[in-house]
């Protein structure tokens, strides 16, 4: 477990006003496994777990109050992962709170010191927990690629990343249309989500294999993956394209009725527009590379001007030198 004091689970969780953790030790343990354990990898998890058992959840937590935690990775990913296990925990467990079970049945708890939370307001802060659970999920998974992406000689950040790369989670979309969230985001402009666009990967991998590659071909598709020129008109109309698909077949992301029509009238319209594109490029000649254009507008056989030729009024004398 990576929690194991209430001074920890405060931290995260203000409220919370449990006299001990061990009521919530299990469900901690949990959302370890359940919502954490599969973004860092089972490897990458095992390890932070022997990291927070190395260390005093005491010391951590001034570390964390001071702000030094910072300079050390293995204690912003502490950091990181503790938010998500606090987060998931409390939406998962909120519910459970109200209600006492004894045995004479189940009933509502009640606290001569505080006045029962209605249904509402349960409900409001089990979907306060889950979005707060979303946001450090990203967070997680953005640091991670942030270091993944970095060139710093940091031997805890390389062990991390390293360790990281064995996960499913890890940034690593080689050969997609889009191949990180970076470049999918100028196309669906509120896709800044991590963790949903690794969520959105099934469906990108689809629409390119069924949809793109079929329309336009293996050959140039591949070629303008690999090449990646963000600046060609082609490639930048099959990304539009494929966003358009997203928006028209995805349940990761919400879209509206009349967005999801818009979607698909922009569908019609690029794959004409593309189309055209490539036939326009197909049939343009294109020079051989051993054909080099001549700049001598002069016949190579021509001898030049003679003299004396029938109706000639003029003498060209010979050149010198």
């Amino acid at each position: 477990m990576i929690i194991s004091t209430l001074k920890e689970l405060r931290f995260y969780v203000p409220s919370c006003s449990f006299d001990d953790i061990t009521s919530l030790q299990a469900q901690l343990d949990s959302s370890e496994k359940d919502v954490l354990k599969d973004k860092l990898g089972e490897d990458l998890y095992d390890r932070l777990c022997e990291y927070y058992n190395s260390i005093s959840p005491d010391d951590f937590y001034m570390d964390i109050t001071s702000g030094t935690y910072s300079t050390e990775p293995w204690k912003v990913l502490l950091l990181c992962s503790q938010r998500i296990v606090a987060a998931d925990t409390e939406a998962r467990n909120l519910p459970k709170q109200s209600l006492s079970v004894n045995g004479m049945g189940v009933n509502v708890a009640s606290s001569s010191d505080f006045a029962a939370a209605s249904e509402k307001q349960i409900a409001d802060s089990v979907q306060s927990y889950k979005s707060d659970l979303m946001r450090d999920i990203n967070i997680l998974l953005n640091t991670l690629e942030k270091w993944a992406k970095s060139d710093s000689d940091d031997a805890d950040m390389k062990e991390i990343v390293g360790l990281w790369k064995k996960s499913i989670f890890y940034y690593h979309c080689h050969g997609l249309i889009f191949s990180s969230c970076e470049s999918l985001y100028p196309y669906l402009y509120h896709m800044d989500n991590r963790y949903k666009f690794i969520c959105l990967l099934p469906d990108i991998r689809f629409i390119q294999e069924e949809y793109i590659a079929e329309m336009v071909g293996q050959d140039i598709l591949k070629e303008m993956i690999e090449n990646e020129n963000k600046d060609d008109v082609l490639f930048d109309k099959i990304r539009k394209l494929t966003a358009a698909y997203i928006i028209e077949r995805t349940s990761v992301l919400s879209f509206d009725k009349q967005r999801r029509m818009t979607a698909h009238n922009d569908i019609v319209h690029l794959q004409a527009s593309i189309l055209k594109i490539i036939k326009e490029r197909t049939e343009q000649p294109q020079p051989s590379p051993d054909t080099q254009p001549s700049t001598n507008t002069t016949d190579s056989t021509s001898k030049g001007y003679e003299n004396n030729q029938p109706d000639s009024k003029i003498f060209v004398s010979p050149l010198l030198y």
